[in-house]
């Protein structure tokens, strides 16, 4: 389901070939599939498909008639997973969040924010039977901690011996560029895809959990990848023969590496 929904974003601007080869290249070499069949018990995947509806409703904004509704629910939703997903609504909060305080916006606000309320009730209610506290997290009581972020612990977060997403999956690093690219050469949309993967390494360089524990590979980056998606595809619909099969030997080599340090 994150996949077909990835698909969808991406189809609603570019023709199904890049759009289909950038879901699947990145998909593939990502520690997402190690998530999705041999751990699914893990908020990664269910993240994926959250964040992956947030970029459907950015690219649907204009022809939806509850929109900030709409919003607000998924966004509750994606909290409840793993509260960073929240990143992922600053692309569509950072575009439309001033015609909240228009006229032709009036009550948009409230009714995004009981939405998010509602999207949150169900994980409120398990939380106040399970825990004994409605907002009670699962990490208190961890010893995980928080601290200014550092640039070594950024460093860290991408090339890390512990880890790290580019040390751990090093096809990846070839998103960092795309995104560039399509922040100056592409739409108006894709100019605010890099901001939330940006700010992600900020928040995981204050977490002191960042390395994810014994799990595998840089996990936390998987609730994002259809970001990752959005810009392959770009490229992919935009580069020469010689430059796609660059893009997608070096992708598929990428997958062949996860498997090998399963």
């Amino acid at each position: 389901a994150a996949l077909l929904l990835t698909f969808q974003a991406i189809r609603s601007w570019a023709v199904d070939g890049p759009a289909a080869a950038g879901t699947l290249l990145v998909f593939w070499a990502s520690p997402a599939p190690a998530y999705a069949y041999l751990w699914p018990g893990f908020h990664h995947v269910p993240s994926m498909l959250a964040c992956a509806l947030i970029l459907v409703l950015d690219e649907a904004w204009d022809r939806l008639a509850r929109r900030w509704e709409m919003l607000g629910l998924v966004l509750g939703v994606a909290f409840t997973l793993w509260p960073p997903n929240l990143l992922l609504g600053l692309i569509i909060l950072a575009r439309k969040g001033s015609s909240m305080f228009s006229q032709a916006g009036k009550g948009s606000l409230a009714r995004l924010g009981l939405a998010f309320a509602l999207g949150i009730l169900p994980q409120v209610l398990i939380q106040g039977v399970w825990a004994g506290a409605p907002l009670a997290h699962p990490y208190v009581g961890r010893g995980d901690s928080f601290a200014f972020p550092t640039l070594r612990a950024m460093a860290e977060v991408l090339w890390g011996p512990d880890h790290g997403l580019f040390t751990f999956h090093p096809a990846l690093a070839v998103l960092a560029p795309l995104f560039l690219w399509a922040h100056f050469r592409g739409r108006e949309r894709a100019r605010g895809w890099w901001i939330p993967a940006a700010v992600l390494v900020l928040v995981l360089g204050i977490y002191s959990g960042r390395h994810g524990g014994a799990a595998f590979g840089a996990r936390y980056f998987i609730a994002f990848l259809p970001l990752g998606a959005s810009a392959l595809a770009w490229a992919l619909g935009r580069s020469g023969p010689w430059l796609r099969a660059g893009l997608g030997t070096v992708m598929g080599l990428g997958g062949v590496l996860n498997l090998g340090m399963l």
